[in-house]
C-alpha cells in the first residue's frame, strides 16, 4: 500500500527490461478506493490506459499509465470474482486512442483481491494467458493492505518492485 503522507505526483517502479513504470498518485488514489475493506465489498476492476516511451532510439522502453476505467455497474462482480461486461471500459480506450492520435492505448487491467497481500488467482492466469497472448500489460491487483503488480509480457508475468514516490532530477 502507498503511503498517504508523501506529497507527489507520480510513483515509479522498474521495469526487466530497464525503463521505469509511471503512474500519477491521483491514479492510485482514485483506485484504491475500491480495496475490499468489509464482506459487503465485491471484488472491482478496469482497464489501465497510456502510453510506451522510448527516451533514446536504443533506449529502455518505458511505460507510462495516464487514465483508467472503473467498474460499472453493467460489469459481474461479487466478493470473489469480477468480469468486465459494460462496452465503457473499451470506448474509453479506443476514445483515448483516437483524440491522441493513436498515442494512447490499452495497457493493462487492475482490479481487487478481498485480502490483505494479494497474488493472482488460478482464474486471473488463465484469463491473461488467453486474452493477453502476445500483448504487453501492466497488471495490478488491490488488496485489503497492501498491492501486487505485474507486467505481462505477451507469454508470461514478472512481478514488478513496489511502487515508490518519484523523486525529483
Amino acid at each position: 500500500m502507498l503511503p498517504k503522507t508523501v506529497m507527489t505526483d507520480d510513483f515509479v517502479t522498474h521495469l526487466p527490461k530497464g525503463g521505469y513504470l509511471v503512474i500519477p498518485s491521483h491514479i492510485l488514489d482514485t483506485l484504491s478506493k475500491y480495496r475490499q475493506r468489509n464482506s459487503s465489498q465485491p471484488e472491482s476492476g478496469g482497464t489501465f490506459i497510456g502510453c510506451f516511451r522510448q527516451g533514446s532510439d536504443d533506449g529502455p522502453i518505458s511505460i507510462e499509465i495516464v487514465s483508467y476505467t472503473e467498474p460499472s455497474k453493467m460489469d459481474s462482480a461479487s466478493r470473489y470474482g469480477f468480469v468486465r461486461k459494460s462496452k465503457h471500459h473499451i470506448q474509453k480506450v479506443l476514445n483515448a486512442w483516437k483524440r491522441s492520435g493513436r498515442g494512447l492505448t490499452y495497457l493493462g487491467e487492475w482490479h481487487t483481491h478481498p485480502e490483505s497481500k494479494p497474488n493472482p488467482s488460478i482464474v486471473d492466469i488463465a484469463n491473461w494467458k488467453k486474452n493477453l497472448k502476445g500483448k504487453t500489460a501492466i497488471l495490478m491487483i488491490f488488496g485489503m493492505e497492501s498491492d501486487w503488480i505485474a507486467i505481462w509480457d505477451g507469454s508470461e508475468i514478472t512481478e514488478l518492485p513496489p511502487l515508490i514516490p518519484d523523486q525529483p532530477i
